[in-house]
């Protein structure tokens, strides 16, 4: 088969989970099977990259500014720019071009904000067969988080359902949706998406990781939180939760940037919370090396949050919220724990529990280890040869 991945973004560029993901994919399917990508440029420098079955397309897409550089920008530029994020209209000419010329069997789309949001009308156009890969809610809003004001939002203002029914009309005639959680999934549908479309849940595939290294002796409990430094992110509330405890048997390590990263550093730094920056993803298995605990803070609905799919592999529980899809992943005194999510005594309480079952915190880690083992790249192509085999076309 000829298969097309579609996303805003692709390694080297990162801003979340979902562009890892797709790398992976890419990579596991060229192993039997045509792949190109589809995605963002560079700095707009258009660039092609040929590798044994596998083709990257970095296409410009004609914005008026990167997808990365929209911090800062005034209003009326944010609106314009979502305006012609809708439309696409010089993407998808230079896209049409290379599907016309690659003659794909299927295309998978996952995050398209920054990219083209109209890309599956021309799919259906060209009579392409289209699956669509959810990572968080772009479709339903155009910041794609569902939070604002320090809490999920629960009813959208009159411009977000403006915006929602325009996506939903694009998105109107995908043949099969993938969703890693059944929460986002649910909420979807809930706002009237993919009424004919097959649905799926389907866990994100992750690399195993090669060697797990025990943890070192400590007398604290090393917690992990690595992703993004924004407040709906739930960093500042673990800050703040582990700054009021009046003991010290915690210590705390913080890999990631964000808007919050130079104020939350000022403000915490310590010997007990240590602020490593943005790291590499090829150093993410060293940070889990000296962790006990993962954990992921979030107040937003969470999708299907990479790093416990990472944590797992390399063998370390998680602590995370009951906010959104997390918590599916998440199988509670077996392979780590939930609290509910913005609620400093849930924490505290697990937190006290953590400590009392720290002697089974490795097996916790092991469990998780196995659980993820069926989420590896060879099993998860494996999932979607056979969806082509059973979805309609």
């Amino acid at each position: 088969m000829k298969i097309g991945l579609v996303n805003n973004l692709y390694p080297p560029l990162n801003r979340g989970g979902a562009e890892n993901i797709v790398r992976i994919t890419a990579e596991a399917l060229s192993l039997n099977h045509e792949v190109f990508v589809l995605t963002g440029a560079v700095n707009r420098d258009e660039e092609v990259t040929r590798s044994t079955n596998l083709t990257i397309y970095r296409l410009n897409n004609g914005n008026l500014y990167h997808y990365l550089e929209s911090a800062g920008m005034p209003v009326w530029k944010k609106l314009g720019w979502h305006f012609l994020n809708l439309i696409g209209y010089r993407v998808n000419r230079r896209v049409k071009k290379i599907l016309r010329a690659e003659k794909p069997d299927l295309v998978m789309t996952h995050n398209l904000t920054g990219f083209s949001l109209s890309l599956p009308r021309l799919l259906w156009a060209l009579k392409i067969r289209h699956w669509h890969v959810l990572h968080d809610y772009q479709l339903i809003e155009p910041y794609g988080s569902l939070y604002r004001s320090g809490r999920p939002l629960t009813k959208l203002p009159l411009h977000f359902w403006l915006y929602l029914r325009v996506c939903r009309r694009l998105f109107a005639k995908v043949l099969l949706v993938i969703s890693p959680s059944k929460f986002v999934l649910e909420k979807h549908v809930q706002y009237g998406f993919f009424a004919r479309s097959w649905q799926v849940v389907l866990p994100n595939p992750v690399l195993p990781q090669q060697t797990v290294r025990l943890r070192q002796a400590s007398n604290k409990i090393q917690l992990l939180y690595l992703g993004q430094l924004e407040e709906y992110k739930g960093i500042r509330f673990l800050l703040e939760a582990l700054s009021s405890l009046a003991t010290d048997e915690y210590a705390l390590t913080v890999a990631g940037g964000g808007s919050l990263f130079k104020k939350l550093r000022e403000q915490y730094q310590s010997q007990r919370v240590n602020f490593l920056g943005l790291v590499p993803h090829e150093s993410i298995d060293g940070l889990f090396s000296h962790a006990d605990l993962t954990v992921v803070p979030s107040l937003w609905w969470e999708n299907s949050p990479t790093v416990i799919y990472e944590s797992y592999a390399a063998a370390v529980p998680v602590l995370v919220s009951d906010a959104g899809g997390a918590k599916e992943l998440v199988q509670p005194g077996q392979t780590g724990y939930i609290f509910k999510a913005g609620d400093l005594e849930s924490l505290y309480s697990t937190l006290r529990q953590v400590a009392q079952e720290r002697a089974n915190l490795r097996e916790l880690g092991l469990a998780g280890q196995r659980l993820v083992a069926d989420f590896q790249p060879q099993h998860y192509v494996k999932k979607l040869m056979q969806l082509c085999q059973d979805s309609p076309r």
